[in-house]
């Protein structure tokens, strides 16, 4: 009976007088007891907020990137300039952040009568490497790691053209040209203002008898003319042979007399890029300096051999002859740009800018000058600068998606982020972006979702 009084008495004890720790467990499961904050929660609160900014962080961040995307827009620049570098062997970028070699892309094939020719023209955003093989009912044009973005309709077709076909092979792009006769071709490479790569087509059998056919006109009036003189006096039949070895003798002299410099000045430059090409940067320097020791001033000599400097970050050499060639005559637009792409890589962009702005050339004639000027304003942080160039830039060809990013980039560094995420937008759907700007565009379009102007969340906080 003692052991039950016992836990009789113990079950009343409990009933009136609950544990502390019961007490609380009830308090706090009815919402009646007050909330302690200990340490840990706080310490816990701390490390999910460090976790939630840099979540934001990784999400949001202007810098990630805009080094690798100014180099890009800057290796555009360059190429869209002049193309010297496509055979140079290891030489160095532009700039050294990033290389990045986008590939060059074939934007229009277009059909021309041109006298007595044919002119077939590949139009490009960048210089290619090429092949032109002539066949006896095809002509073959190999361009090596091109892509294509073509028109469905490649314009009317002009015999002795009767069809052209792109396709692809491997990395590169073929171009086959059906023919209905046999032709006669020869190639010609333009950098400027626009890259187009121009095939001059003729018939080979009307050449020639269009040749034997003058030839023949030619000798039939001869005997015609000295016929009547024959018949009335025998000794004017000397006379005749006279005037046609004179004849002879003027057009040989002719054909004899050396090139003008300028020719020879196109024929160095010519085959130093073909040099280029077969990946030998040592063989086209050595033929550029021989013309440039009998011609120093020849432009187009002067003009590659630079760009195959700059390429090669021998910048103390190229200032030295920008300067004995400005000490000559004031700088060609051509020369300014190089000299401009000098500063940059001196890092000096406020001497590029004030260089490029000191000349206006027409914006529709001279596109790469200004985007030049862009690039440099960018880097020499003048964003008004820069985005204004761009907008003016995409009034005259709103296709282009790297100006489209240029703006971006711009607008996103002056905190206008809303309207840079439209533009990456603009950017991402452009038929002409490259492919490593286009991917850049893709990150920032994510990174800025939900994100407002500056000026905007200014104008809300004043009101």
């Amino acid at each position: 009976m003692s052991l039950v009084n016992d836990m009789l008495k113990d079950l009343e004890q409990r009933r009136v007088k609950p544990s502390s720790e019961l007490s609380a467990q009830l308090q706090w499961l009815t919402g009646r007891g007050k909330i302690k904050k200990t340490r840990w929660s706080i310490w816990a609160g701390c490390l999910l907020l460090v976790i939630a900014l840099a979540v934001v962080a990784t999400l949001y961040r202007p810098e990630n990137g805009l080094a690798q995307a100014q180099a890009i827009l800057n290796n555009t620049a360059s190429n869209t300039h002049v193309a010297a570098n496509d055979g140079a062997d290891s030489t160095a970028s532009s700039v050294t952040s990033l290389h990045v070699q986008a590939k060059p892309k074939l934007e229009l094939i277009n059909i021309q009568k041109v006298n007595d020719e044919i002119k077939l023209l590949l139009q490009l955003d960048r210089v290619p490497g090429y092949q032109v093989s002539n066949g006896a009912d095809t002509l073959v044009v190999r361009l090596n790691n091109v892509q294509a973005h073509l028109p469905r309709q490649v314009g009317d077709l002009l015999t002795p053209v009767s069809a052209i076909h792109v396709h692809r092979s491997g990395d590169d792009l073929l171009v086959n040209i059906a023919l209905t006769e046999a032709v006669q071709s020869r190639v010609s490479l333009k950098v400027q203002p626009l890259i187009q790569l121009e095939i001059f087509v003729s018939v080979a059998n009307k050449t020639a008898s269009l040749k034997d056919q003058s030839e023949a006109k030619k000798l039939a009036k001869s005997k015609m003319n000295t016929q009547p003189a024959s018949m009335m006096n025998p000794v004017a039949n000397k006379a005749p042979p006279a005037a046609k070895l004179a004849t002879q003798t003027s057009s040989s002299l002719k054909k004899r007399l050396p090139p003008t410099l300028q020719q020879q000045d196109r024929r160095a430059a010519k085959e130093a890029r073909n040099r280029l090409q077969l990946r030998q940067p040592q063989a086209a320097e050595q033929i550029l300096m021989a013309l440039l020791k009998k011609y120093p001033d020849a432009p187009e000599s002067n003009q590659l051999l630079l760009v195959m400097m700059l390429d090669q970050q021998r910048l103390d050499q190229v200032e030295q002859r920008l300067q004995l060639l400005a000490n000559k005559k004031p700088l060609s637009l051509a020369l300014v740009q190089l000299q401009a792409r000098l500063f940059l890589l001196q890092a000096k962009p406020d001497e590029s800018v004030q260089l490029l702005r000191s000349r206006q050339p027409i914006m529709q004639v001279n596109p790469e000058y200004y985007e030049l000027l862009a690039l440099a304003a960018q880097r020499d942080k003048q964003y008004e600068l820069s985005g204004n160039v761009y907008k003016g830039l995409l009034n005259i060809d709103a296709g282009q998606g790297d100006w489209w990013v240029g703006l971006a980039i711009a607008e996103e560094l002056q905190g206008q982020k809303a309207d840079a995420r439209q533009h990456y937008r603009q950017a991402i759907q452009a038929s002409r972006t490259s492919d490593a700007l286009r991917q850049y565009a893709r990150q920032r379009y994510q990174a800025l979702a939900g994100m407002s102007n500056a000026s905007d969340i200014k104008k809300t906080a004043e009101n």
